[in-house]
């Protein structure tokens, strides 16, 4: 209960051009502790207006991160693109979902039927699925237990 907790201040993280080269621009809100780590930071340019400047070419977010989140909570989200996971494409056999449907198995069964039979298929991927003999899918069983 004796314990005050201290507020953190934030930095916030642009890209910006200047003089026709990049430049991360970093906002920190007029906190003065801040402010003083940055400006004995190497490389690092002072606008005075709550915000200072480093070259891109300089600029690596893991030791900037590791050395300024214990004074303020950092956001990069303006500097990287997290790029979205691509859409699974799944390749079934025909009817196979009509099937699973018909069985009236529920939506989140059949996502996850249609993933491992996806994986099945991509497992034996340039053979005939259809002429695959029992060896063959307890060969796959045996892989999904020792690989995955």
């Amino acid at each position: 209960m004796d314990k005050v907790q201290k507020q953190r201040g934030s930095i916030v993280l642009h890209k910006e051009t200047r003089d026709g080269a990049d430049y991360i621009r970093i906002e920190y809100a007029n906190s003065q502790a801040v402010a003083q780590l940055l400006a004995q930071d190497t490389g690092m340019e002072m606008a005075g207006n709550g915000s200072a400047y480093i070259a891109s070419a300089a600029f690596s977010l893991p030791d900037f991160y590791d050395r300024y989140s214990p004074h303020a909570y950092i956001d990069y989200s303006r500097i990287y693109v997290r790029h979205p996971k691509p859409k699974r494409e799944y390749t079934l056999p025909k009817g196979y979902l009509e099937l699973l449907e018909q069985k009236r198995y529920s939506p989140s069964t059949v996502k996850t039927y249609r993933a491992y039979f996806s994986d099945f298929m991509e497992y034996h991927k340039g053979r005939n699925i259809d002429r695959l003999k029992v060896p063959d899918i307890n060969k796959y069983i045996l892989y999904l237990v020792n690989e995955k």
